[in-house]
């Protein structure tokens, strides 16, 4: 998982990937649950309230869990000494991507960077591209 940060480094990125979380872990429960009711259907009739429960705990646990270990890996971010740079946060479709930086002098240099290579994207953007 997470064992230290580098003091070297200007710049710490990474993500909360929330939703990858419920499908690495719900998928191969599953599967499982599909051989098993194959082979074994009378034990699901005899079990199935309590394999309900059992998704339903295992669901709050992804939840739970994605959401402290984001929190522990900011916390030990911030602890070795980085401060978190919003300019440069953005979303993806099941995360958030952070950038922890060493100072605020290098956010604003990075985020003028980024700005810039936006900038340099929307020129070479065709004015109708939306109708190909």
């Amino acid at each position: 998982m997470f064992l230290g940060i580098d003091n070297q480094t200007d710049m710490v990125v990474f993500s909360s990937k929330h939703g990858f979380f419920i499908f690495a872990i719900i998928m191969p429960i599953l599967h499982l649950v599909v051989i098993i009711e194959h082979f074994y259907s009378e034990f699901i009739q005899r079990h199935s309230k309590s394999m309900g429960y059992g998704f339903i705990v295992i669901l709050f646990l992804m939840f739970v869990s994605a959401i402290t270990i984001s929190s522990v890996i900011k916390a030990k971010v911030e602890n070795a000494g980085y401060v978190n740079c919003k300019e440069l946060e953005w979303s993806g479709t099941y995360s958030v991507y952070y950038t922890y930086v060493r100072n605020q002098a290098i956010c604003k240099k990075l985020a003028a960077e980024e700005e810039e290579k936006k900038r340099k994207a929307a020129i070479f953007t065709p004015p109708n591209a939306t109708q190909y």
